[in-house]
């Protein structure tokens, strides 16, 4: 896992998230490090940290986990995401933030 950068509890607890997926769906090193990557970018930009305030960590990291799949090319169902946190997040709440977080990224182009 990377240092975190930046220490604020939402970054924080995103990490532990992420971490979470990766030993629960055995992601792939590269899926791991981009999500991180993303959730740097993420927290970095004072206008998306804003837009996502008061948003749950666990579909923020979940949500980017997503995209990190999707951009490394993983196979990886919002079903699975679902299913690896016992159905406490749904695959709606997994596509909204998903959808947001690309707009709100500038990749709009990945949304499916």
């Amino acid at each position: 896992m990377m240092i975190a950068m930046n220490r604020s509890p939402l970054y924080e607890r995103c990490l532990e998230i992420i971490d979470f997926l990766d030993e629960k769906l055995y992601l792939p090193e590269n899926v791991t490090k981009k999500a991180v990557e993303l959730l740097d970018e993420v927290i970095k930009d004072d206008e998306i940290r804003l837009k996502i305030q008061g948003r749950k960590p666990t579909s923020i990291a979940a949500s980017l986990v997503y995209i990190a799949a999707n951009i490394e090319g993983f196979r990886l169902t919002q079903r699975e995401i679902m299913e690896a946190f016992g159905y406490q997040i749904t695959e709606g709440t997994i596509t909204k933030n998903y959808r947001e977080l690309l707009a709100l990224m500038g990749m709009s182009d990945l949304i499916k």
